[in-house]
């Protein structure tokens, strides 16, 4: 069978055969096509970015050695890796063990219901999975500038958002002044693995939302996915007692509302991949305002349903791949430097003129 004519379908690493073996079994029963059924040692590049896999399942009971997988993973530019599934502790037995292991089987089914039929959306499911897996070491050191953030950036993204994400943040120049607030669809269990993940190869410090944080150039906040924050009028963090609202969190709109209300003439939004609709409530308050909002390229998300909603708003002031949005923001804060220096009135972000070698 030629790799035109195979049949696509799911991809399982898992580093127990018991798992393995439940995983094919629960899938095949539902009607889904497993394509690869491998423990951990057994993948290769060739394998991880193979067409014919649609969406990888990755369930490791023990991460340590496989940074190198991981890294693959992260890699892999336009499938979705879902991240400790959730299976019930094997082996079980008993009334409460078979319900918690069919409603296990109806939230796994829920995430994989749209790569069932090639005809449907190429890449949809649940964007509370996210797909970093394990802390990777690599970080690139970095020492905050000192110098307090003037514009600040709003970064939305779901299911294929790190990926988008950290080729853009990758694609930055080193001091650029701006400070970014990057709100991903996350589980809290993965914070510290994404935070290391974008770090990696970035001039961006990486900051934990500490009450009191004042927002320097050079940063980028990770949102919590726990409870709420804003900032007040002196642009110190608080972080509050209380959850975010909606189904995903964070809450992409709540966080683009505290950012503008502490920023209003010089913030901005970029939404990247992603399922839902988050962020597309807020668009129109940014543009009501005159505060830019960007989105990826729909077609080269791994889910476009976020930048769509936003086209659907009306509140989308440019599209382009992760690189492209890098440059755009560059090329914009260059303009409006030349623009400031001709006595022109400057956009939302303004007062940056590059370094020399630009």
């Amino acid at each position: 069978m030629t790799e035109k004519t195979a049949r696509t379908g799911i991809g399982i690493i898992a580093d127990r055969t018991l798992l393995r073996q439940r995983l094919r079994q629960t899938l095949e029963e539902k009607g889904f096509t497993v394509v690869a059924n491998i423990p951990p040692e057994g993948c290769s590049a060739s394998l991880l970015e193979s067409p014919v896999v649609r969406v990888w399942l990755v369930d490791l009971e023990n991460e340590d050695g496989y940074d190198e997988l991981f890294e693959q993973l992260v890699d892999i530019p336009r499938v979705p890796v879902f991240y400790d599934i959730g299976l019930p502790q094997l082996p079980s037995a008993g009334s409460s063990a078979e319900e918690n292991k069919l409603r296990w089987e109806r939230r796994l089914i829920n995430k994989l219901n749209a790569y069932r039929d090639p005809a449907t959306a190429e890449y949809q499911g649940d964007s509370s999975v996210v797909t970093w897996p394990i802390k990777l070491p690599q970080k690139r050191q970095t020492t905050r500038s000192g110098k307090p953030a003037e514009r600040v950036w709003v970064i939305g993204a779901s299911l294929g958002g790190p990926n988008a994400v950290k080729q853009f943040l990758d694609a930055l120049p080193e001091d650029l002044p701006v400070a970014f607030v990057y709100a991903q669809h996350i589980d809290r269990e993965f914070v510290s693995t994404l935070a290391s993940t974008i770090a990696r190869h970035s001039y961006l410090n990486v900051v934990a939302a500490n009450p009191g944080l004042v927002l320097e150039e050079g940063d980028i906040l990770l949102t919590p996915v726990d409870y709420k924050i804003y900032f007040d009028d002196k642009y110190r963090l608080h972080c509050l007692d209380e959850g975010w609202s909606g189904s995903y969190c964070p809450n992409i709109d709540e966080v683009m509302e505290a950012v503008r209300r502490a920023w209003p003439q010089t913030c901005g939004a970029i939404i990247f991949s992603g399922m839902g609709i988050d962020g597309s409530y807020e668009a129109r308050s940014y543009r009501d305002q005159n505060c830019p909002v960007w989105i990826q390229t729909p077609e080269t998300c791994a889910s476009s349903l976020m930048p769509d909603s936003i086209i659907e708003a009306g509140c989308d002031d440019w599209r382009g791949t992760p690189e492209e949005l890098a440059a755009h923001l560059v090329k914009s804060m260059k303009n409006s430097q030349e623009n400031k220096s001709h006595g022109r009135q400057h956009s939302t972000v303004s007062g940056y003129a590059g370094p020399s070698h630009w």
